[in-house]
């Protein structure tokens, strides 16, 4: 996100805010060691409709060893829909929702106190461009929107969205609309995010476009 310091530098340079601007911020810091550490804000402007600001977004591979990047998408993702009941049946969901599920189980196979029904989409399978709010709505895509349908199995079992994200560094970003917010709404659905640091991924040069 640009803050007000750097639009009063790109003023000062003449340099007027368009979307798919290619633009970089240097900085440097020290680390725990005092040793120089180069900070870069780096990536193509993209006006943010949502939260009314400008962004850079999609930073570019290829940066000075030690750089620590800000900000960018989550670098891996998977969202999922969960349901778990003591007497869940996996062939009856799998009826009601008419897809398969991504993995199933009854109780007691593994899990000994409730059965699961999960439908899994995942950030590796999808286009570079796709953040976790289009996995959500590509998870809603494959199942039925009747909201009588989810008034009953949500009074039935335990229903909810699950949002694996997993990041390369310390900061990452993503935004929820209000079209993907009514989607889980008239479901009946709630969303929870589990959010992890992955040192594969923190080990590459650069995060994901």
């Amino acid at each position: 996100m640009l803050t007000r310091g750097s639009f009063e530098d790109l003023e000062k340079l003449g340099i007027r805010l368009q979307e798919g601007l290619r633009i970089a911020f240097y900085d440097f810091d020290a680390d725990d060691d005092d040793q120089p550490t180069y900070l870069c804000a780096e990536g193509f402007l993209h006006f943010d409709e949502t939260g009314d600001c400008w962004c850079a977004v999609k930073p570019p591979s290829g940066a000075p060893e030690g750089t620590v990047w800000f900000g960018g998408p989550v670098d891996r993702w998977k969202v999922a829909l969960c349901v778990h009941g003591e007497e869940l049946d996996p062939d009856r969901i799998s009826a009601l929702l008419g897809c398969e599920p991504t993995s199933a189980a009854w109780r007691g196979n593994p899990f000994p106190g409730k059965g699961r029904w999960l439908l899994e989409v995942e950030s590796e399978k999808c286009g570079e461009s796709d953040d976790v709010e289009d996995g959500i709505r590509m998870l809603l895509s494959r199942l039925p929107s009747d909201g009588g349908l989810w008034a009953s199995l949500t009074g039935t079992y335990s229903v909810s969205v699950s949002c694996g994200l997993f990041l390369a560094a310390s900061n990452r970003g993503f935004a929820i609309s209000a079209d993907v917010s009514k989607l889980l709404s008239d479901r009946n659905l709630e969303i929870g995010f589990n959010v992890y640091f992955d040192r594969d991924l923190a080990d590459g040069e650069a995060p994901k476009s």
